[in-house]
């Protein structure tokens, strides 16, 4: 099967394009497939994003409840004479 002739999509936008990035996908391949694998790509990126966004919150909220002092949400040492740590304790 020769691909050679098939039509190509148009090259992607910047935003696209961090998220063909993110989901390691190469985009001259992508250019040659249907756009459904197009918009599969971006949910993989998509996904991608949110987990690492929530495995941050979650290590944050680990290490905050790990080395905090007895009764404080956060380590004296975090916000020492912050306008937030009133937020927090």
């Amino acid at each position: 099967m020769d691909i050679s002739h098939a039509p190509t999509a148009p090259k992607a936008d910047p935003v696209t394009k961090i998220l063909i990035w993110i989901a390691a996908v190469v985009e001259e391949t992508l250019r040659r497939c249907p756009p459904a694998d197009w918009s599969s790509v971006r949910a993989v990126a998509l996904i991608m994003i949110c987990t690492w966004l929530y495995q941050t919150a979650l290590f944050c909220l680990i290490s905050h409840l790990s080395l905090s002092c007895r009764g404080k949400s956060a380590p004296s040492w975090c916000w020492p004479r912050c306008s937030l740590r009133p937020l927090f304790c």
